[in-house]
């Protein structure tokens, strides 16, 4: 299923097998901002994560790829662990100590 939102942010992780993008769902005036990881080889989602309460600004991964942060205009930076994640089909906003995620305040 493809998104025909805008993508202004996106990241590969570093062995190049994963593509992070934001987009946000819903209709307009009431859009949740989310991230989808899409395997590149197989062309499909892995997973959907609802993940701020404002527009996401930033996606990277962790030099060996076993985390994606997001950051956000809601002051926000995510630390998601992307094994945890892939396989899930779903994730929602993490908070500190919430198994295999962190969240991060500025």
């Amino acid at each position: 299923e493809g998104s025909t939102d805008l993508i202004k942010t996106l990241a590969f992780s570093p062995d190049g097998r994963i593509l992070a993008t934001q987009f946000s769902v819903g209709p307009l005036g009431r859009r949740v901002p989310s991230i989808r990881l899409w395997d590149i080889s197989g062309r499909r989602e892995l997973v959907r994560i609802e993940a701020h309460r404002g527009p996401i600004t930033a996606l990277a991964f962790s030099p060996g790829g076993l985390y994606l942060i997001s950051a956000s205009e809601d002051a926000t930076a995510l630390i998601w662990d992307v094994s945890h994640l892939v396989g899930r089909g779903s994730a929602r906003p993490a908070t500190i100590g919430e198994e295999g995620t962190q969240s991060v305040n500025r």
